[in-house]
Order: C-alpha cells, then sequence, then structure tokens
C-alpha cells in the first residue's frame, strides 16, 4: 500500500483535464434565450452556468463555439509530451533504476501540476499547453514505474493481486475532484489542492527499495544482498547471508545485460514478432481507454454525476482481474474485455440519456478489464534484459494513439454517435490481436531473451490456467483448486 498514493496522484494527470477543459451549458451575452447555440453571430462574448458546478479553463477564456477547438489541443499536446516521455524515460528505467526514474517523473508532475494551478486568462492557451506537455512528459513512466515495480518484487501467484488493488483504490479514491472542484468553485484552485499533495514523492526512497532483479542484472550484488535481507526480515524470515549471497551471485552469473531491444528484435525472430503484436495490441487498448475516459462529456448527463460514477467503475474494472487474469489467463481476458466494450459502445450509441449512460459506464467497466490485461502481460512476456525499454516501446505506441483520441471525441460536433460508434468498431477488432500472444499467468518473470524465444512455444490456441492441469512453474490449476 505503500504505493497507493502513487496511483491516487496517476488519477490526477488522467482525470483532472475533463474538469479543466469541461464545457458547461453557455449562452451568448445579448442573446441569454440561444442556450449553447453557435449558429447566431455573437460580438459580446459568453456567459456560463456554472451553478453548483465550476470555472474551468473553457469559461476563463470563452473556447466555445469558433474557438472550442483549443481545449482538445492543449490536451493534445499533453499526449504528445507523453509520445516524447516514453522514449526518453524507458530508457532511463534501464540504466538508471527504477526508484530514480520513479522520482524524476514524478517530480514533474508536480512541479507542472503546481504551475498550471496559476495559468491566467492573459497565459491562455500557451500557458496551459506547456504545462500540459510537461505533465505528459511524465505522465505514462510516473505510475508505470510503480507498477513495474511491484510486479518485479512478487511472486508469479501473487502479482495480479498487489498489481491490481492498488490501482484500485487510487484510481476510484480520485474520482472525489468532481465534487472537490464544485465546492472549490474554480478549477485553479483544484489544480493546487491536488497537486500539492504530491509532497508524498519525496518520501518514496524511504519507502520503496529498487527492483532485485535490475539490481542483480546490472551487477550491484552488495545492494542487492541489502535489499534480500530487508525484504526477508519484513517477512519474518532469517535467512544465512553467506548462502544468500551466494545465490545472489550465481543469479548473477547466468544472466547478461548486454542485449539490447533492438539487438534482441534482430536476433530472435519470436521475440520481434511477440512485440510487434503487443505494439498494436497496446496502441488500440490505449487509444478505447482514453475515449472512453473523457467520451464522457458527450454523455446527456451531469458531469459531476458522470466523472464521478467513471472513476469508481475503475475499482470493479481493476479488482475483477485479480481473479480473472488467474483464472482464464491474461490473453483470453484481454481479448474478451475488448470485445465486450466494442459491443456495449455500440449499444450506447443508439441510446439516448440514462440508458446510454448506462451502456456506456458498461463499456468501461470491460475497457478498464482490458487495460488492466495489456498492462499486465506487456510486463510479463518481456524478460527483465529489456522489459523497460520493450514495455516503453508498448506504451509508447499508446500514446501515440491517445493523441488521436481528442479528435475522436471532438467528432460528436458532427454527430453524436460518432466516438461511441467508432470505439465499438475498433474494440471488437482489436480483440483479435491478443490471442496471438502466450499466456504468463502462472510462470515466473523471465530474465533472458534467449528465455523469452523459447517461451510458451508448446501452448494451444486455448491456453488457460483454468484449464491446464499441470503447467511449470506453477501448482495445480485455479479451477481445479475451487473444485477440490
Amino acid at each position: 500500500m505503500a504505493l497507493l498514493p502513487v496511483c491516487i496522484f496517476y488519477s490526477y494527470t488522467t482525470y483532472s483535464p475533463i474538469l479543466i477543459n469541461f464545457t458547461p451549458e453557455f449562452w451568448c451575452l445579448d442573446k441569454p434565450e440561444e442556450l449553447n447555440n453557435c449558429d447566431v453571430e455573437c460580438q459580446t462574448g459568453y456567459e456560463f452556468n456554472t451553478t453548483d458546478l465550476f470555472t474551468t479553463a473553457v469559461t476563463d477564456n470563452d473556447w466555445v463555439c469558433e474557438d472550442s477547438w483549443k481545449a482538445p489541443l492543449s490536451q493534445t499536446f499533453f499526449f504528445i509530451g507523453s509520445f516524447i516521455g516514453t522514449l526518453i524515460f524507458g530508457y532511463v528505467a534501464d540504466k538508471c533504476g527504477r526508484i530514480k526514474t520513479l522520482m524524476i517523473t514524478n517530480l514533474m508532475v508536480f512541479i507542472a501540476g503546481l504551475a498550471t494551478s496559476f495559468m491566467t486568462s492573459a497565459l491562455g492557451l500557451v500557458g496551459l499547453s506547456i504545462c500540459r506537455f510537461v505533465i505528459g512528459l511524465a505522465y505514462p513512466l510516473h505510475f508505470n514505474m510503480s507498477y513495474m515495480l511491484m510486479v518485479e518484487l512478487t511472486e508469479s501467484s501473487k502479482r495480479s493481486i498487489v498489481g491490481n488493488l492498488s490501482l484500485a483504490l487510487g484510481l476510484s479514491i480520485g474520482g472525489y475532484q468532481a465534487y472537490l472542484a464544485a465546492y472549490l468553485k474554480t478549477w485553479q484552485r483544484l489544480n493546487f489542492a491536488i497537486y500539492i499533495q504530491m509532497l508524498y514523492i519525496f518520501a518514496l526512497p524511504w519507502i520503496i527499495d529498487e527492483s532485485l532483479r535490475w539490481l542483480i542484472t546490472h551487477g550491484k550484488l552488495d545492494e542487492a544482498l541489502q535489499v534480500s535481507l530487508k525484504m526477508a526480515k519484513v517477512n519474518g524470515k532469517s535467512p544465512d547471508q553467506a548462502k544468500l549471497e551466494t545465490s545472489i551471485r550465481e543469479m548473477a552469473e547466468a544472466k547478461s545485460i548486454e542485449t539490447s531491444m533492438w539487438e534482441a528484435m534482430k536476433n530472435y525472430p519470436t521475440v520481434r514478432k511477440r512485440l510487434l503484436i503487443m505494439v498494436l495490441a497496446v496502441f488500440f487498448t490505449f487509444f478505447l481507454f482514453f475515449i472512453h475516459i473523457f467520451n464522457i462529456t458527450n454523455l446527456e448527463m451531469s458531469i459531476l454525476l458522470s466523472f464521478t460514477v467513471s472513476s469508481i467503475i475503475e475499482f470493479p474494472g481493476d479488482v475483477a482481474p485479480i481473479f480473472g487474469l488467474e483464472w482464464f489467463g491474461r490473453r483470453w481476458s484481454w481479448a474478451v474485455s475488448l470485445a465486450t466494450s466494442g459491443i456495449f459502445m455500440l449499444v450506447s450509441s443508439q441510446e439516448k440519456a440514462q440508458n446510454a449512460f448506462l451502456w456506456a459506464m458498461l463499456g468501461r467497466l470491460c475497457i478498464t478489464f482490458a487495460i488492466n490485461c495489456a498492462q499486465q502481460l506487456m510486463l510479463e512476456m518481456f524478460p527483465t534484459e529489456i522489459r523497460g525499454q520493450a514495455a516503453s516501446l508498448c506504451v509508447t505506441s499508446g500514446v501515440i494513439a491517445t493523441i488521436l483520441v481528442p479528435a475522436v471525441v471532438y467528432s460528436s460536433v458532427l454527430g453524436d454517435s460518432i466516438p461511441f460508434i467508432i470505439a465499438g468498431v475498433v474494440g471488437l477488432i482489436t480483440s483479435v490481436l491478443p490471442l496471438l500472444l502466450p499466456e504468463t499467468a502462472k510462470h515466473d518473470l523471465l530474465d533472458t531473451v534467449k528465455e523469452a524465444e523459447n517461451f510458451g512455444k508448446d501452448q494451444s490456441f486455448f491456453e488457460m490456467p483454468c484449464l491446464n492441469k499441470t503447467r511449470p512453474n506453477s501448482q495445480s490449476s485455479t479451477c481445479d483448486a475451487n473444485s477440490a
């Protein structure tokens, strides 16, 4: 639970732009009867209905009608920053370690987040876009590093629980932002209130240890020994230090850190093929996930209600994979959740008001499940040698996809159902991709590229923990255990 606050901070960087760029009801000052009507000429400026709501960047700058593109553009700069940041910090994570990368990226979010609170109408689009760009630079890795640490420090049977529980709680708790904004009345106060909490990051080096696998594969054996002894003490164990040191040195001798990701792709065809499939699958999964998040502004419901419900849905969406990933495996869970999210969004596109909201929230639940599957399989399928670089490449592909998200959500000006139909069709098509990857449930993490090249070649198309009675590196199947 030491990483729970980081997950809450992740909800701030993910969700707060929805509130900052929200457009409430508006009218021209000299034509108050023309509500939300951009077809009439307005020379006197706009008035906004912020009763029981809050001011936003849109209300402060009159970003409606002919200027309505400016709010989505500021969010596009955020995603462009994310693209650049993943290229930089994935390399940093593998070369400098997980903890240093976690600290650097969270510090960037902290500084830029607070700076956003002081953006005024005079600075307008330029000031907001610069702050969003800097936050975007750190965005993918400021959470993914904590997730990677949890995965690398946890045994295979508990990775789903450890990896998902903090995320479920953090993103669900983050749903209070809408009502906090309504209480504080302005988006600047909201921004300050949420990002000042990130002072917590300065305590991280004393709370979280560096990845043991990273230390060993990079030859930092003394540090690895100290982390191992600390972990043993926390778990009430008293290992023989000499034997433990010998074991660590033997592990280090068996590993190599000479292989780069590009060498792995060149020399290992199976790794290359799987990486390319994973990149494509993550691209579309991220694309869909962020459409579901930002598309709540196209629902005919109160922003306070839709924002809060959408956030709370993160909890079952993040907790359900704890069981689904262990019973049905990573790939089938990912494929089915993508397909069902697509179906629900297509149904929502044909409904109105409460019914559309209900189906959209079911789709939101499924796509949350799907992105958890993607996150888990992405980190488990690649070996320690290239895990940070490979994960960074996959996340980069997802971030490239998110650059398109503001435009898709904005396409509702052409037709109310267009964003829903796009999400539905893409979800159904993308559901095929995870089935082309190997199953990693109940298997130990891979350390070398050679291990990854041979991994999973004996698996069947319907490979699932629930259906397999025996498998390497695992206990009996979950289904068998439950029926025993």
